[in-house]
Order: C-alpha cells, then structure tokens, then sequence
C-alpha cells in the first residue's frame, strides 16, 4: 500500500489540539533534563530505524 492512500488530508481550522498533549510532551524538569543528558552521553541517541 502505498503511504500517499493512507494521508488524510484536513484544513487547518479543523485541526486541535490532542487531550492529552499537555501531559504526554510537558516540558522536562532539572532532574528529568540531567538523567536525560547522562543517558545520551552514555548510549547516543538511538534511532528508530537503525
């Protein structure tokens, strides 16, 4: 199948915001932001298709 029959197309005044996009990407607090330093100095950003 190819990717351009699965695109749903929409205008722009249609569109909002997910419920949950507040919780799912709120920003990262001082802790979160060092464990997250410590962990992409120790393993690199791994990509998601290899």
């Amino acid at each position: 199948m190819l990717i351009r029959e699965k695109v749903e197309y929409r205008r722009v005044e249609e569109l909002r915001e997910h419920p949950l996009n507040q919780m799912l990407n709120s920003p990262l607090g001082s802790m979160e932001a060092a464990l997250l330093e410590n962990s992409i100095d120790e393993m690199g950003i791994q990509g998601l298709y290899g």
